[in-house]
């Protein structure tokens, strides 16, 4: 099981914004958190119009803090009550967060600016990935690294200016009301989704006795907010909501030295094309970025799955591929 504490990190108006923060419960003696230690900033997915800090998958969290990594879980404000370079605030200050505030908690002392976290590894998944592609671009100092899961680097693409049409028919405004008019939010993870500490034990090996909750009664017939994803982009609102925030692919000066970047991508996605990652691939450059290709494989293929699956053969190695990076480029030495 991996120990876990909650912070603020930001508050706007009576938002506050959290990240959980997840280190393992029985590290080995030589396990030290110091300020080179790697650490995962990890953004999660929803189109960046639901869930929240919670929905994190099983595999990463052992990936994470199998290597003595920290893992922490940020949320960030979603769309379209809050614009794309609002939302590119939240990760940034995120990300200060962490290389501020991080290893003071984990030392359990006062809030101190002296011990900065050096190696900082940005992922993400689906939406997350797109907020990790833009740390690549905006944050300062930038990571060392970026882990990207099955997202697009840029709402300048074709997918997102075709009206697409991913329901059955196009959905009316009035099926998706309700949500827009929501105050702004960090939105919310079903229980049936959330990552729960308990489905790993103290080894971080899966638990034989934990069961995924069912999903409740109420949540089953309510429409998910991530519905918006479907209507935004049959309407081609991507484009104006994320202005400003991230860099299109034609933009050669912007992706010049960009950070070194792993990708895992299934060549059968429904939902964001994996044309998008093999474009972005091409972009950066092959000294750069490293794609891992799983065959046969839909959007979010690897939810609910451990280490040792089949399934994540491929994900396994792009982890090694990260740990190849961390080495070249990092301070940290393994204790």
């Amino acid at each position: 099981m991996a120990a876990k504490s909650t912070h603020v990190f930001k508050t706007i108006g009576t938002l506050s914004l959290h990240l959980d923060i997840y280190t393992r419960t029985l590290p080995p003696a030589n396990d030290v958190f110091t300020p080179e230690t790697p650490v995962i900033l990890f953004f999660h997915g929803g189109g960046v119009v639901s869930h929240d800090r919670r929905l994190l998958l099983p595999h990463i969290v052992q990936s994470s803090l199998l290597r003595g990594w920290p893992l922490v879980s940020a949320d960030y404000r979603l769309l379209p009550q809050t614009k794309g370079i609002d939302i590119l605030e939240d990760i940034k200050d995120a990300y200060t967060f962490v290389r501020t505030k991080l290893f003071s908690i984990l030392h359990g002392s006062s809030d101190s600016n002296e011990n900065v976290i050096k190696n900082v590894i940005v992922a993400g998944c689906s939406a997350g990935a797109y907020a990790t592609y833009q740390a690549g671009h905006h944050f300062q100092p930038r990571p060392i690294a970026l882990l990207a899961y099955y997202g697009n680097a840029t709402v300048d693409d074709p997918w997102f200016r075709s009206n697409k049409v991913l329901t059955e028919k196009p959905l009316l405004q009035s099926q998706i009301q309700h949500f827009l008019d929501e105050p702004e939010n960090c939105g919310y993870t079903t229980p049936a989704h959330q990552f729960d500490r308990s489905c790993l034990l103290q080894d971080l090996n899966p638990s034989p006795d934990w069961k995924k909750p069912e999903e409740a009664v109420e949540d089953k017939e309510r429409l998910p907010r991530d519905t918006l994803y479907f209507w935004l982009l049959q309407n081609n609102l991507y484009p104006e909501l994320m202005k400003g925030f991230d860099k299109s692919l034609s933009d050669e000066e912007a992706w010049k030295g960009y950070t070194r970047t792993v990708i895992v991508h299934g060549d059968e996605d429904d939902m964001v094309p994996y044309q998008a990652s093999v474009d972005v691939a091409s972009v950066i450059g092959p000294v750069t970025v490293k794609l891992f290709t799983v065959k046969g494989k839909k959007h979010a293929f690897d939810s609910g799955l451990y280490l040792g699956d089949p399934d994540l053969e491929l994900v396994e190695e792009a982890w090694r591929a990260l740990d190849e990076i961390v080495r070249e480029l990092s301070v940290y030495t393994e204790g």
